[in-house]
């Protein structure tokens, strides 16, 4: 099934990183810092979810760890939304001839979702609705990917990323009727669901600066 699919990748992916490598040599570019900005992939490969910055820190020839804001926005005349992920993720590189390296790692997560709609109606009946939703969750996010470091400053990179988390969600509806002839009616209904848990990938790739 896809959800056994997903599971197997998350594993597959965490495995990989403890797997020893035997004569390993670094790889990573002599700065320690770097600024890395990503993109989801285009919609032939998986549809369009976000972009990501991040600050990377180098511990030490092979490892780095990376804090990022992955964020979502997108505004039309009868709807917001957004949604806002932080994640801290250490990766381990293994070299690979021609300046590439693989990487892989995993590390926890917070991501903060947020829509409001709305429609208005006009003439002699209206019907309004509004509807806010908030979702809040905590997880567990995996990463391996592929980095060409072409220059000692700039490198590309490709991603697969995975998360699994669990949260609460909120959701107000208010509906109200109006009519010329002076009837009103208003409605207001606030919902809390229980803990929740999401599986989610898309495939990722930028470009990182070193400094």
């Amino acid at each position: 099934s896809p959800m056994s699919k997903k599971i197997i990748t998350c594993l597959f992916m965490i495995a990989a990183i403890h797997v020893p490598a035997k004569g390993e040599s670094g790889i990573l570019p002599g700065p320690r810092h770097a600024i890395q900005f990503s993109i989801s992939a285009p919609s032939f490969v998986y549809p369009f979810d976000g972009q990501t910055i991040s600050y990377l820190r180098k511990v030490n020839s092979n490892r780095v760890i990376r804090w990022g804001l992955d964020f979502l926005l997108s505004h039309s005349t009868t709807a917001n939304k957004g949604n806002f992920k932080l994640l801290r993720i250490n990766l381990k590189y293994r070299g690979l001839p021609h300046r590439l390296a693989l990487f892989g790692g995993y590390g926890p997560l917070a991501r903060f979702d947020y829509q409001h709609h709305e429609t208005h109606g006009s003439g002699i009946a209206a019907e309004n609705y509004q509807t806010k939703d908030f979702k809040g969750s905590l997880g567990l996010a995996g990463v391996i990917g592929i980095e060409w470091f072409f220059t000692p400053n700039l490198s590309l990179h490709v991603e697969y990323l995975t998360d699994l988390r669990g949260g609460y969600q909120k959701e107000t509806t208010r509906y109200s009727y109006y009519e010329e002839n002076g009837l009103d009616y208003h409605l207001e209904r606030t919902a809390v669901s229980g803990w929740t848990l999401d599986l989610n990938y898309k495939t990722m790739f930028g470009l990182s600066v070193w400094f």
